[in-house]
């Protein structure tokens, strides 16, 4: 019988309820679980030091919205983006749902994010790409004194923002400036045939908003178009609303906090700007749901297609043709029309509609417009985004949707050929909110660069940003000198290269193997043409690859990968020796109470 004042003797079982419990009992399960904590911190650092774009809380909360648009690169169960070896930037990867051989060959021009222009092939590869920091929309071709252009639109919304102009080089010529103290806007810069710039722009002013229930003193975004010399920069005209269009058109519904200074009521929101055959300007404004005829001189408004001032009616005075938001209209020959109709609803919390595309015939002088086709795209919605293109060779129509829509490209009779589709994930995943319009046409890229090759993983990767006569890559080596110090010694000495393999051009980045290089061998990788000839080479290489080159990862994606396996593996260690010295403490106690 034990003494009162003597604990009682302790059980083997209850030694085991009392010895620490670590919540797995097993050696081998514990480091499991700390191999994938190493794991998942290591591929968490790389996932996030290798991507440009981070973690995107708003993009987030979109996609939270309207879950029905989520595609399976949205989801990560499909690759959104592809990433290149030579090159630090990205291109997304689009998905392909419908093709055709009678669509028209060309290259697709936009903007993914509402930054950085791109150009991509008909096969999705890319072309060119420039980082840009600043919003980019509007990215297309245009011919200025019978020279090819890319033009765009660059700068901060309703902000300043400035339209460029790059040669087949990708050097800026020419940048186009609003005159006087307003604003450019993003949604259109056009080169009309007599080399003059249109451009559309918006300026805050003072108006009486009481026709739409607001102050008398209040404020309004003015809708602008100018005509601008490009040459010389100076104003040709300049056109506003609020001279020639009623408040009181609008359908936009004045809201609480708005028609202030720093709110201005945006009553017209004009959306792009073309000229007809005669001369005279045709506009479109999303707020007045209207599609209207400018005269080229007064300024005065010759006629409306849409909203509340509609000049087309039947014998019944009932709209012939009515729209929703027309995001653009262009004027072509034979007194037809064409618009893109999109969503012109802004509330964020709504999800959006589906958009269509308008080819309208219109009879001016007696008043009759009809709608001879329209194209539209099932399924795949967007917002107050869009435009439309009649492509010269083949009379095809194409349809850049907006925003992670892609495009689509119809036959003349209305006809779905092609259909391109983007991952939402990274075509909007910026405040810039992606790509309001999407164009494609032919286009010759001739940089002024040189191709650039990096070795890594046994391979050599080429490519050459915007230069789109490439055919063929040509490996080309000096030879190794010899022991007599022969002809081979001096071609070597000379710098003299020899092609000893040609590789065709696949797709941005071309793969070509080491392996009929011997190391110590200094070579370079020579772009050819369809002809043969040599376009340009990159800077002499040569075979000595450094283990950390040899690895395919940047050396930063390097240093992290050893920071955090030096991390991990002390903290393994510290573990265990903890582990073992609160065993041995344990085991110590009990031999104690045991001798007792």
């Amino acid at each position: 019988m034990p003494y009162p004042d003597m604990p009682a003797p302790i059980s083997m079982s209850q030694k085991e309820q009392q010895r620490p419990q670590h919540g797995l009992s097993r050696p081998w399960q514990r480091v499991v679980v700390r191999g994938g904590i190493i794991l998942g911190l290591l591929w968490s650092i790389l996932a996030l030091s290798g991507s440009h774009h981070g973690l995107d809380m708003q993009h987030l909360q979109t996609l939270w919205r309207h879950p029905s648009e989520l595609s399976w690169s949205d989801l990560g169960l499909s690759p959104s983006m592809r990433r290149y070896v030579s090159f630090d930037l990205e291109s997304p990867v689009p998905t392909f749902v419908q093709s055709d051989a009678r669509c028209e060959p060309g290259y697709i021009f936009f903007t993914p994010g509402g930054q950085s222009p791109m150009i991509l092939d008909s096969h999705g590869d890319l072309v060119w790409t420039v980082h840009s920091s600043a919003a980019t929309q509007n990215f297309r071709v245009q011919r200025y004194r019978q020279q090819d252009y890319l033009t765009y639109w660059a700068g901060k919304p309703f902000g300043p923002g400035y339209y460029y102009m790059l040669d087949s080089s990708y050097n800026e010529r020419y940048v186009v400036s609003p005159v006087g103290d307003i604003y450019g806007h993003p949604h259109d810069f056009t080169i009309t045939n007599r080399d003059t710039a249109l451009i559309t722009a918006h300026d805050k002013r003072r108006a009486d908003l009481s026709s739409v229930g607001g102050p008398q003193d209040g404020w309004i975004f003015d809708g602008v178009f100018q005509e601008i010399d490009i040459a010389s920069g100076e104003l040709i005209f300049e056109w506003r609303s609020s001279q020639h269009v009623p408040i009181a058109h609008s359908y936009k519904k004045f809201e609480h906090g708005e028609g202030t200074e720093h709110h201005p009521f945006d009553y017209f929101h004009i959306n792009n700007v073309d000229q007809d055959v005669e001369g005279n300007y045709i506009i479109s404004a999303g707020h007045t749901h209207a599609v209207s005829c400018i005269e080229r001189s007064t300024g005065e408004v010759l006629w409306n297609l849409g909203g509340k001032g509609n000049s087309f009616r039947d014998l019944g005075e009932r709209p012939m043709v009515q729209f929703k938001w027309p995001h653009e209209a262009r004027w072509h020959d034979n007194d037809t029309l064409t618009v893109l109709e999109s969503d012109g609803d802004h509330h964020p919390h709504n999800p959006p509609t589906e958009s269509r595309g308008m080819l309208i015939q219109l009879d001016v002088p007696n008043g009759v417009a009809n709608v001879r086709q329209t194209f539209t795209n099932p399924g795949r919605k967007t917002r107050f985004q869009g435009n439309m293109q009649l492509l010269e060779d083949t009379g095809n129509v194409f349809v850049g949707w907006g925003g992670h829509a892609g495009y689509s490209e119809f036959g003349a009779d209305g006809t779905a050929l092609c259909e391109v589709r983007f991952s939402k994930s990274h075509i909007s995943s910026n405040g810039h909110g992606g790509p309001s319009q999407i164009s494609k046409g032919p286009w010759i890229g001739k940089p002024l660069t040189q191709p650039v090759a990096l070795v890594a993983a046994g391979k050599i990767f080429v490519h050459w940003n915007g230069a789109t006569e490439v055919a063929e890559w040509q490996l080309q080596a000096q030879l190794h000198p010899t022991q007599d110090g022969s002809i081979a010694d001096a071609l070597s000495d000379a710098g003299e290269f020899h092609g000893i393999q040609r590789v065709q051009k696949t797709g941005f980045e071309t793969a070509i193997d080491t392996r009929l290089v011997d190391r110590n061998t200094k070579f370079r990788i020579v772009a050819l043409d369809r002809k043969g000839n040599e376009l340009g080479y990159t800077n002499v290489l040569e075979l000595k690859a450094p283990w950390a080159d040899a690895t395919g990862l940047s050396r930063l994606q390097l240093g992290v990968v050893a920071g955090v396996c030096l991390v991990g593996g002390v903290m393994t260690v510290m573990s265990t020796l903890h582990l073992r010295s609160k065993r041995s403490r344990w085991s110590e106690v009990v031999r104690r109470d045991e001798k007792r």
